[in-house]
């Protein structure tokens, strides 16, 4: 009987229900759960800017395996191109500071010099496994896709991430519990917090939706949980450096 079968649950719901979900789990996170003090000294915040670095900084790994594995020539030659531009801070004719060098000044602000950062850039000290092998996860995951379409998933739940509130949070607990002030610190944050990398990825969402929505559901909850696993990880790392 038709009738009772189970309507479909609509894009846009599911969208709301999964930002929600996942606000909620990075809230129960203790340095994002902003109801309860942190307490940590300074040289927790100097180690978790030097894991953190390593937390966003290897991106680009994931996006040249999105470049040499997806076929689809608009999604390469527009969406990853642009991204690529946006985080090398070129906007039309102009070029604005890269990213890389708004998070060293961000790094300043919690007392870690250009030095400290340029030589955890190349010795990568403060790499630890769970690090490493969230980065790898990530270029695992588009390695073992069987399509452009899970592919261009992954990378579109890992943007939906920026724009749906995780660098919202990431800027309160740098201004809030980092005590980062100065507009040049919470540059980094503010960047990402306005990026529109996600909306225009909309489209092809829903088409996919339509399609295949047990794939979009799968690959949004991979990349969640890949993200909060990390996450979780980092908060454990720093809480237990004393």
């Amino acid at each position: 009987d038709m009738s009772t079968e189970k309507p479909k649950q609509a894009l846009r719901e599911f969208m709301q229900e999964y930002n929600a979900w996942y606000a909620f789990e990075l809230s129960r996170i203790p340095m994002f759960d902003f109801s309860k003090p942190l307490n940590w000294t300074s040289a927790q915040i100097v180690y978790f800017v030097l894991l953190f670095y390593h937390a966003r900084g290897h991106f680009n790994n994931f996006v040249c395996s999105c470049a040499n594995w997806i076929e689809n020539l608009w999604f390469v030659g527009e969406i990853l191109l642009k991204n690529q531009r946006d985080e090398w801070g070129l906007v039309g004719r102009r070029k604005f500071p890269s990213h890389e060098k708004l998070y060293f000044e961000f790094a300043e602000e919690c007392s870690v010099t250009r030095e400290m950062l340029v030589r955890e850039q190349i010795e990568g000290a403060h790499y630890l496994t769970f690090l490493q092998e969230f980065d790898r996860g990530h270029v695992r995951a588009i390695m073992n896709a069987r399509s452009d379409l899970e592919r261009i998933l992954l990378f579109l739940w890992y943007e939906n991430l920026d724009t749906n509130g995780e660098y919202a949070t990431f800027l309160k607990f740098a201004t809030e519990r980092l005590g980062v002030k100065s507009e040049k610190g919470r540059m980094f944050f503010d960047v990402h917090v306005r990026v529109d990398h996600f909306e225009v990825l909309l489209n092809y969402l829903r088409n996919a939706w339509e399609e295949h929505p047990e794939m979009v559901r799968q690959t949004a909850y991979f990349i969640a949980n890949h993200q909060l696993t990390m996450l979780r990880k980092l908060n454990d790392a720093v809480e237990a450096h004393k």
